[in-house]
């Protein structure tokens, strides 16, 4: 079966400029077992990716607040398709604070589990002479 784009909203002029590029990674599990992960670094406070297996959208606003924190606004949708079934969509929007470098369960839908990090990007290593 080919891929089915999810609809989530498209991020509109990218946001405000964040004082350094952050991290965001969203590890999708089933019965324990990790079936997926997104992965993205932001430098504005919106931003918006789709997945293909699974069949991920993830998008929002990341705001760092004071204190170290950071409020994510999220839109979190999945495409289910079974044999037997179908195929259904599931959507979930809200909003969540975080800590650099500590994940958290955002959403558990019967045996999947979606779990939220966000953390400063890794400086590249500088080349040498």
């Amino acid at each position: 079966m080919p891929p089915v784009p999810i609809s989530t909203p498209e991020p509109g002029g990218g946001g405000k400029v964040l004082p350094e590029n952050l991290q965001l990674k969203l590890i999708v599990t089933e019965k324990e077992q990790q079936i997926g992960e997104i992965s993205c670094v932001v430098a504005t406070t919106q931003f918006s990716t789709n997945a293909a297996d699974p069949l991920i959208g993830f998008s929002g606003t990341i705001v760092p607040e004071e204190g170290g924190t950071f409020l994510v606004r999220y839109v979190l949708s999945q495409l289910f398709v079974t044999e037997n079934r179908g195929s259904s969509n599931t959507t979930s929007t809200a909003s969540v604070r975080l800590q650099l470098g500590e994940p958290i369960q955002i959403l558990k839908l019967g045996n999947f589990t979606y779990q939220l990090t966000v953390s400063r990007l890794a400086e590249a290593p500088k080349k040498g002479k």
